[in-house]
């Protein structure tokens, strides 16, 4: 019988010297900084609107300076460096975030140049980070790529959730309009409902059968229906379906029919009653409308079409000229910081040069799940295609790569260039073969 191992000195520096740190570092970001919330989302730089922002905000600016300064100095004594094959997947990425770093001096003036280029600067830090750990690994076998960071970058946001919901319940959940929402300071409702719907997706396609895979699930499906995020929940609804359909088997398809037929009768029978739960008690409209988006993005329209080269700029852009177009276009008061849709967003942030980046970005996304098929299992690779499908739907009414760091955009980084990675490495052991 093999005896438990044990972490002394020798393993640690072992660990850190094969990329392990980075891999912490990639970890805490993924699930610290996304979680801290944006809540002053209309003040200028050296304003502050009440003392929960504050706690936020100074969290979030320690995180990123922490990692910072650990990780320049293993950088510098470790024996790690970039390889230039995974530094070129990135490159759109790059190119798109140094050009909303650079443009915030030509569009900004004063303070209000700061907070743009610190959101640049966390994407950049974020993404030299994810690069460095890439090129730490020897052989990129998805298997231990989902291990050791998409679980913990799943299901752990989960587990500080429900950890928190007993003794600092004003921390796990919230109120909206009478509502109880999971998430609150800890992390947003509709963010906490991707993150939950991709933890589904890990539990029921790469968790092993047994009670812990079952007790995910229902856990996991849970977290999901109580944060009330509609759009969270609505892409999640067609996407399960097909996941079992493709991957189950005979009596995991007959029951996913049946409970497909069954939801179907139910949204037919209680229409109404779902209309009224989903609306948040807002009324009929607030779902229709989605949330008042349909004005968002047609103020959005407005703005482009004024500036459709440069755009207004990175975070300050939108945050400055958007809520006075979108209360122009609905008729009263109706405060929007951003588009709530990642191409839309990316036209305000940086004109149709960011907007071409952003559909190359995607193109070669798509480009690598194909290409990535024949290369994983059947289930690795239906996981990897749902979970890119939720994150990148998430960026229909939400913002994904166009804002702030944030989980469905990092996460959806580190899985485009991990699979580019593996792609890379899959084809050059073939060649040497």
């Amino acid at each position: 019988m093999q005896s438990p191992r044990t972490w002394g000195g020798h393993e640690l520096k072992i660990y850190f010297r094969q990329g392990g740190i980075y891999l912490f570092f990639l970890v805490l970001l993924t699930v610290g900084v996304p979680g801290l919330s944006v809540v002053d989302q209309f003040a200028r730089a050296g304003e502050v609107a009440d003392s929960e922002a504050s706690v936020q905000v100074a969290l979030r600016v320690f995180l990123n300076l922490f990692c910072l300064s650990v990780f320049s100095i293993f950088f510098i004594v470790g024996k790690i460096r970039l390889k230039k094959k995974v530094c070129a997947f990135a490159l759109p990425y790059i190119l798109l975030f140094a050009y909303y770093f650079f443009s915030s001096f030509f569009l900004f003036s004063g303070a209000d140049k700061l907070v743009p280029l610190y959101r640049a600067f966390e994407w950049l830090l974020f993404m030299l980070i994810a690069l460095l750990w890439l090129s730490s690994l020897e052989e990129a076998r998805f298997d231990s790529f989902h291990r050791n960071y998409l679980k913990p970058a799943l299901l752990l946001p989960l587990s500080i959730v429900l950890l928190a919901v007993i003794p600092l319940p004003e921390l796990a959940y919230g109120m909206t309009h009478g509502n109880i929402r999971l998430g609150g300071f800890l992390f947003h409702p509709n963010r906490l409902g991707v993150i939950a719907a991709c933890a589904f997706l890990y539990s029921y396609l790469l968790l092993p059968n047994g009670w812990k895979k079952a007790a995910s699930m229902i856990c996991t499906l849970l977290v999901l229906l109580f944060t009330y995020s509609r759009g969270a929940i609505i892409i999640f609804s067609l996407t399960i379906p097909l996941v079992i359909l493709l991957v189950g088997g005979r009596y995991q398809r007959i029951i996913g029919l049946i409970v497909m037929l069954t939801g179907i009768v139910v949204l037919v029978i209680y229409s109404d009653e779902i209309v009224s739960l989903m609306s948040r008690g807002q009324g009929v409209s607030n779902v229709t409308s989605g949330s008042g988006r349909s004005e968002i993005w047609k103020a959005s329209f407005d703005l482009i079409k004024e500036s459709p080269i440069l755009g207004y700029g990175f975070i300050n852009g939108s945050k400055f000229a958007l809520p006075d177009a979108v209360s122009w276009t609905a008729g009263f008061e109706f405060p929007a910081a951003h588009a709530h849709n990642d191409l839309l967003q990316s036209l305000l942030n940086g004109g149709v040069i960011a907007l071409v980046v952003t559909l190359f970005i995607y193109g070669s996304l798509g480009f690598s799940l194909v290409k990535a098929r024949h290369l994983l299992s059947r289930r690795e690779h239906v996981f990897v295609v749902a979970l890119v499908i939720q994150l990148l739907f998430s960026g229909l009414t939400e913002l994904s790569l166009q804002g702030v760091l944030v989980f469905p955009g990092a996460v959806l980084f580190v899985i485009h260039m991990y699979l580019l990675t593996y792609i890379n490495s899959k084809k050059s052991r073939s060649l040497n073969a």
